[in-house]
C-alpha cells in the first residue's frame, strides 16, 4: 500500500489543479468548460481522454491494493468523461445527454444497479428529456457487465477483504 501511495502521490503531483479537486473536475466535465485560451472541441476531447486514462488507472490501483478512498465519485467522473468523449465524436446538439448517460451507465455497470444509476443521473439534471437515453444506457451497461461478471465491484471488494 505504501508503494501504491507513493505512485499515486507522484502521479497527482504532476497533474494540474483540476485533478486535485474532484468537485472542480466534475464541474468541468458537466459544463465542458476548460480554463484554457482555446476551448475547442479537440481540447475537450483530448482532455476527457486524459481524465479517463488517469482516473481509471489511479482508482483501479487504489482499489486493487485495498486503499480506502471510495469508488463511487470516481465512477461518476469516469462515466461523465467517457460520455463526453462519445458526445464529442457524434455531431449533435445535446452533448450533456451523453455526459449524464455515461455517468449512469458507468455506475450501473460497476454497481449492477441500473435503476438507481438512472435516477441518480436524472437527479443531477432534473431534465426529463435525458431520461430515456439514460435509462437505455444504464440497462445496456448493466446487461453487458453481467455477461462478463455476475458480481458488482462492491461484492468483489468484500470478497477480497474476507480472503485477506
Amino acid at each position: 500500500m505504501s508503494i501504491c501511495g507513493l505512485t499515486l502521490g507522484t502521479i497527482y503531483s504532476l497533474l494540474g489543479d483540476e485533478f486535485h479537486n474532484l468537485d472542480k473536475l466534475k464541474k468541468i466535465i458537466a459544463t465542458q468548460n476548460l480554463d484554457v485560451s482555446i476551448n475547442s472541441v479537440e481540447n475537450i476531447f483530448i482532455w476527457a481522454i486524459l481524465v479517463v486514462f488517469i482516473l481509471f488507472i489511479t482508482s483501479g490501483l487504489a482499489a486493487a491494493v485495498g486503499a480506502p478512498g471510495g469508488l463511487f465519485y470516481p465512477m461518476l467522473i469516469l462515466g461523465g468523461a467517457t460520455g463526453l468523449i462519445i458526445g464529442s465524436l457524434i455531431p449533435e446538439n445535446a452533448p450533456n445527454t451523453y455526459i449524464f448517460a455515461g455517468m449512469g451507465a458507468f455506475v450501473a455497470g460497476c454497481s449492477r444497479t441500473p435503476i438507481t444509476a438512472m435516477f441518480l443521473a436524472f437527479a443531477l439534471t432534473k431534465n426529463l428529456v435525458i431520461l430515456k437515453p439514460v435509462l437505455i444506457s444504464c440497462i445496456t451497461s448493466f446487461l453487458v457487465a453481467r455477461l462478463f461478471n455476475e458480481k458488482s465491484i462492491y461484492e468483489r471488494q468484500i470478497e477480497i477483504e474476507i480472503e485477506n
